[in-house]
């Protein structure tokens, strides 16, 4: 599949840390494999928005495990 939109970036909504500092702050904890190797809680303020949706669902999927048991 191939995508004709331009990609968007983090840097596009300057609020997207204080919305997640707000909303999932326990994201900013989660290990982050990137090309400059940053802490995720830097790296969100300018990565695509793909890596950031796998960051929150990742959160979630690791919130359920915690609240299952």
């Amino acid at each position: 599949m191939e995508c004709q939109d331009p990609i968007i970036e983090t840097d596009q909504l300057p609020k997207t840390f204080e919305i997640l500092n707000k909303m999932l702050p326990s994201i900013f904890k989660s290990k982050c494999y990137n090309d400059k190797n940053l802490p995720f809680f830097i790296e969100v303020r300018s990565t695509e928005i793909g890596h950031l949706f796998e960051h929150i669902m990742l959160e979630y999927i690791c919130q359920l495990n915690i609240y299952a048991r």
